[in-house]
């Protein structure tokens, strides 16, 4: 399976590239959206016709934070694509999405952060020589869910999505095929496995539904891209499951974390999992396009 060797040889990418005096800094940039007015963090590569990944922060994260802990940055400046660093709403560095059942105070408040996350990719395509075939979406926890909605939503312009720990609050929606890579941990303290309210009280408290099953999740998305057959393979630390036979060349594939907490594994934070996600993430999503 093409998937299942692009996924293993993933460790194998150099993210690094050398200094260089003309070398690209990251930029934030102001934008009115849903009648608020809000930002993202914007790294753009030299050249034209590169992809776009929009990269979302967990709850009280902000865009440094995932910047930092995903090394999403490092990633584009060597594989040549634009990345934006989204910005939840909230004070300071400590910004929640709204994504339906979660998260605190965008939630109560109705943000619409649907509507911020197309003004983001009007403004970027308009603004910069983006392939708008290849543009994907990749989330932490509040912001893999709200990613979760945004791939439903967005269908029509997202080339495929990935999610970190961030299960759903409702079952997948039927339309267009998208890609989607969903990564959790079994033992998961945040976002249980099995679904139902957090474990831990300060998010429980911003919730308002429990959390589906991760795995009614990854069978959602398997039934919406009309999925035939799937296959699971073990390695040291996970599994990998694999749907495919999919409508459009669209496939899901579902990573089960068996000894992670709640994280970006892999990250600078990891809390010792067997995956790296950044690298499971680009490799699943850049094999597809519009």
């Amino acid at each position: 399976m093409w998937m299942l060797r692009l996924i293993l040889v993933a460790a194998l990418i150099p993210f690094a590239v050398a200094a260089s005096p003309a070398k690209a800094q990251v930029q934030r940039v102001n934008i009115e959206a849903g009648g608020l007015m809000r930002y993202y963090d914007l790294y753009v590569p030299p050249g034209s016709g590169y992809p776009l990944v929009l990269v979302f922060h967990g709850g009280l994260g902000s865009p440094d934070s995932i910047r930092k802990v995903s090394g999403y940055e490092a990633l584009a400046r060597s594989q040549g694509f634009a990345v934006a660093f989204m910005a939840g709403t909230g004070r300071g560095n400590m910004l929640v999405w709204n994504a339906g059942g979660c998260c605190a105070t965008a939630m109560r408040s109705g943000v619409d952060d649907i509507s911020y996350v197309r003004a983001v990719i009007s403004q970027l395509t308009a603004t910069y020589p983006i392939d708008r075939r290849r543009i994907y979406l990749v989330g932490l926890s509040n912001g893999g869910m709200l990613v979760q909605q945004l791939a439903e939503q967005l269908s029509g312009q997202i080339a495929a999505a990935a999610v970190v720990a961030g299960p759903r609050f409702r079952p997948v929606s039927g339309g267009a095929p998208v890609p989607m890579m969903i990564i959790h941990a079994v033992g998961d303290p945040v976002a249980p496995f099995g679904g139902g309210f957090s474990n831990k009280g300060m998010v429980s408290n911003a919730m308002s539904a429990p959390f589906l099953p991760v795995e009614a999740g990854v069978q959602g998305w398997a039934s919406r891209n009309r999925c035939k057959t799937n296959t699971a393979q073990q390695y040291q630390g996970y599994q990998l499951i694999e749907y495919e036979g999919c409508a459009g060349g669209s496939r899901v594939a579902f990573v089960v974390v068996q000894a992670g907490d709640h994280d970006w594994y892999g990250g600078s934070r990891s809390s010792g999992a067997a995956v790296d996600a950044t690298a499971m993430t680009w490799n699943f999503m850049r094999g597809f396009s519009k």
